[in-house]
């Protein structure tokens, strides 16, 4: 099972090893090995192997791409011999040889090396790529001699496995002339598909930035959000593949930041399959574990013969095998039992299923045009096409609805505006304020001025918010267009029959005062908050709300107004609650009623609105 991990992230981490056809041909010439007997390697470290004499018979043979197993007993070092022949004829010649921290002996004599050994290993990430190629002096090697080439290379020792898996490479012989050719196609090609890396990167990054600021912008739903925040992420690992040619960036400190990255796109993917998926309670546990993976990993670029960090990168393909057959398998387990966003669900789970590739032997990568494209990118690439698209024009869809509601909200305040105004009554002093608590509320009231030179006002709070409770406010008002009787009771009476059946399990609270020229005041209560004069609340008959009861007979209660002014609430006022959780209450609203009706509501609102408020106030002028 180990081995066939092993060989997964080979093809992973190194994909089609050596250029392409497309690129020999491009090239005309590849640098060829002078040709030698099998190359050997042994675990361990002893300076007397690089002396041609030694014999190195019961040494294991190096195939090529191996990985080999280094016991902790080796202390990570391991040697590798390869025995050659000289060209009969003279030639400038080279030794290459991979190891971001190796020394390279020609027939005994030390030739090259590079990074430094423990106790205080030091290596850069650059010299982890590609061969070091380095020429061999002039009178090391005779023509036609036979050359005995050593390498000693060391490497991170994991900090409690037995064990270290790593590819050491070979060793070869080679012109030098071809050798450095093959080294300035390599880097031109390492260059330019950096640049293409990059380039994709910055696509993923714009697009990214696009999705965020389109979710920003429809407010719609949280999934293109998380998708936004997964491809700014995916966009990091150009970046971070790049920075391995800087000078400056060690070995430790790439590998960590490679890991930071992977763990942050691994957080960033399972969210979004969380919220795919229908698995949103374990969207925090994920991000507490991610966080705390990715700050662990910091102090790994402290350098040591022993590290935490080749324990992970050694836990690095099973943990993403078990990872991968969950995801898809709870992808298809969605996709046969539901019928909602199955495309997206398809989508998802057939990214899942391209991270087995390498597991099933198949390449890990392919070339394009002389490119390297990993395979399970090109599906991440499809996937974001097609996601992104199922996405945005999900979004586009819900915002066009949502436009098309905030056009009927607009048309409804409108009407409703159009409704609640203060008419002009001979002989009155008349003040009303109104806060609804969203576009359109269910409070209401109205003037209804009469010949006789009396004043009908009728004050009315429909339950619930929005839309549904101004259409019923609109029912409301139309019905006090064909009153047979102003008399306050006989109003609520006829405006109860209106409403029932008609509140969907909701009721109306409602007031009516009817104010005669003499100064007598006629007053029937609905359920609603008695009104209040001169800082006391009046006392009234009691009647249930509008459309709960029908055929209720309600009574009124006469009262004479005298020069004090009537101020009728609705329970958006008494409700208004602040940020501790405190009513405005019955005792502040007794204070705050001998006060202007805009100044009340602007008390209530600033106290924390949470209904609409509505402030009437009738006096004789």
């Amino acid at each position: 099972m180990r081995r066939w991990i092993r060989r997964a992230e080979a093809r992973r981490q190194g994909g089609s090893r050596g250029p392409t056809l497309l690129l020999r041909l491009f090239w005309l010439i590849p640098a060829a090995p002078i040709a030698g007997q099998t190359t050997k390697y042994q675990p361990g470290d002893n300076p007397a192997w690089s002396d041609p004499a030694f014999d190195d018979s019961a040494w294991k043979s190096l195939k090529a791409e191996e990985d080999i197993e280094i016991p902790i007993t080796a202390g990570g070092f391991v040697w590798v011999r390869g025995r050659f022949v000289a060209p009969s004829a003279a030639e400038p010649l080279s030794v290459c040889a991979t190891g971001y921290i190796a020394q390279v002996w020609v027939n005994g004599r030390l030739l090259t090396e590079r990074g430094k050994f423990p106790p205080h290993w030091e290596a850069r990430a650059a010299d982890a790529y590609g061969p070091l190629c380095t020429p061999i002096p002039p009178g090391w090697i005779a023509p036609g001699q036979a050359v005995l080439l050593a390498k000693r290379v060391w490497y991170q020792q994991a900090a409690l496995s037995a064990t270290r898996t790593a590819d050491v490479g070979n060793i070869e012989l080679k012109n030098s002339e071809l050798a450095k050719a093959e080294r300035g196609r390599d880097r031109a090609l390492g260059r330019a598909q950096t640049v293409f890396d990059l380039g994709q990167g910055v696509i993923q990054l714009l697009f990214g930035i696009f999705l965020i600021l389109f979710w920003r912008r429809t407010r719609s739903e949280v999934d293109i959000l998380l998708f936004g925040q997964l491809l700014i992420v995916w966009a990091l690992f150009p970046v971070v593949q790049a920075s391995r040619w800087l000078p400056i960036v060690s070995a430790s400190a790439y590998r960590v930041a490679n890991l930071t990255v992977s763990l942050w796109f691994g957080q960033a993917i399972a969210l979004f399959a969380c919220e795919v998926l229908g698995l949103r309670r374990w969207r925090i546990a994920i991000c507490l574990a991610f966080l705390l993976g990715s700050l662990a990993l910091f102090p790994l670029a402290v350098a040591a013969e022993r590290s935490w960090l080749v324990e992970i990168v050694n836990l690095g393909p099973p943990l993403e095998a078990i990872l991968l057959l969950a995801l898809t398998g709870i992808g298809c387990r969605r996709i046969w039992r539901e019928r909602f966003s199955q495309a997206i669900t398809i989508s998802l789970t057939l990214l899942f299923a391209s991270g087995w590739l390498p597991y099933a032997g198949m390449p890990f990568s392919i070339h394009i045009i002389g490119f390297r494209m990993i395979v399970d990118r090109i599906f991440f690439w499809i996937f974001a096409v097609c996601m992104s698209w199922f996405l945005l024009i999900r979004a586009w869809g819900a915002w066009k609805a949502e436009r098309a509601r905030d056009t009927e909200f607009r048309a409804a305040r409108e009407v409703q505006a159009s409704l609640l105004k203060v008419a002009d009554a001979p002989g009155f002093r008349i003040d009303a304020a109104y806060v609804p608590a969203s576009e359109v509320g269910g409070d209401f009231y109205q003037f209804l001025p009469a010949d006789d030179g009396s004043l009908l006002v009728v004050v009315g709070d429909v339950s619930g918010k929005g839309l549904e409770a101004a259409m019923l406010v609109a029912v409301m008002v139309g019905a006090l267009g064909d009153l047979a009787s102003r008399s306050p009771a006989q109003v609520l009476g006829h405006l109860n029959q209106v409403v029932m059946g008609k509140t969907r399990g909701g009721f109306v609270t409602c007031g009516a005062a009817l104010f005669r020229s003499g100064g007598t005041v006629q007053i029937a209560n609905a359920g609603h908050i008695p009104p209040y004069m001169e800082g006391r609340e009046l006392e009234l008959v009691p009647g249930p709300p509008l459309g709960i009861i029908a055929d209720v007979l309600y009574e009124s209660t006469t009262l004479s107004s005298g020069a004090g002014a009537i101020t009728f609430f609705s329970d958006g006022v008494v409700e208004a609650t602040n940020g501790s959780g405190e009513l405005l209450g019955f005792d502040r609203l007794a204070g705050l009623s001998v006060k202007p009706a805009r100044e009340i509501a602007k008390e209530a609102e600033l106290w924390g609105q949470e209904d609409d408020i509505t402030v009437v106030q009738v006096a004789y002028a």
